[in-house]
């Protein structure tokens, strides 16, 4: 059990609940909703250590010959033998793995390192450590699944808000002069960075906004602008 855990575990039960809460949040953002499943439960440890020996064995079977890993791999132990069943061999469980795969010319498969990271997503999907159904979902997915705003598109809606608030802001205010005015100098050497304004010019831009600053004096008019700004982004959908 982690510091984390033993922490929680000392902590108020509405705490706790929180915790885990957010835990299941950030799980169902990267897996998506699953039924009848506990988003917390530990992937199939038997299935990852198959599918890890072999990647393992494509590794090894690309390694030159004069590596101490190749000559171990293929060289035989001289002497007899203990009394006893014999010991199970890291190659007898590969080997039984690729018979349930049916991957009998393994060898030549090895070479090719595309190939074989092929085999080694079907051998999880066969051993039970990857569901099919697992991919990587995009952002559009993502927002669909838990509803939840996106936080970039957040941040341009805030960044127009901020704007107007500030084109309406006497000329002796502090944060005024600071957004007009222009340092002096030389600029350093390199790329110019990313400035603020760029970035809200940008995106003015793409709402076809010219006339922002006479926009900006009135209050209801920029509210409006940002509302659609929002839906422009894909923050809101025009059907909520």
């Amino acid at each position: 059990m982690c510091c984390e855990s033993r922490l929680l575990l000392g902590a108020p039960k509405v705490i706790r609940e929180e915790n885990k809460l957010l835990e299941r949040r950030i799980l169902r953002k990267i897996l998506g909703p699953t039924q009848g499943e506990d988003l917390l439960s530990d992937p199939d440890i038997i299935g990852e250590i198959k599918a890890a020996r072999l990647r393992w064995l494509g590794h090894v079977e690309r390694m030159r010959e004069d590596r101490e890993v190749k000559r171990a791999y293929l060289g035989r132990p001289i002497g007899q033998r203990p009394v006893g069943r014999p010991r199970y061999r890291f190659s007898d469980e590969v080997q039984k793995d690729l018979q349930s795969l049916g991957a009998d010319c393994w060898w030549d498969l090895a070479r090719d390192r595309k190939a074989w990271r092929h085999l080694v997503s079907e051998a999880k999907i066969h051993f039970g450590s990857l569901r099919r159904s697992n991919k990587v979902r995009t952002k559009i997915e993502l927002e669909n699944l838990v509803s939840e705003p996106n936080i970039i598109e957040e941040i341009k809606a805030a960044r127009l808000r901020w704007l107007g608030h500030v084109e309406r802001m006497g000329e002796d205010r502090a944060v005024k002069r600071a957004h007009l005015g222009r340092p002096i100098g030389r600029w350093p050497v390199g790329r110019p960075r990313f400035r603020w304004s760029d970035e809200v010019q940008k995106n003015l831009q793409s709402l076809g906004a010219d006339c922002w600053r006479d926009l900006a004096r009135d209050r209801r008019a920029w509210r409006n602008l940002v509302s659609v700004a929002k839906i422009h982004f894909g923050l809101l959908r025009r059907r909520v």
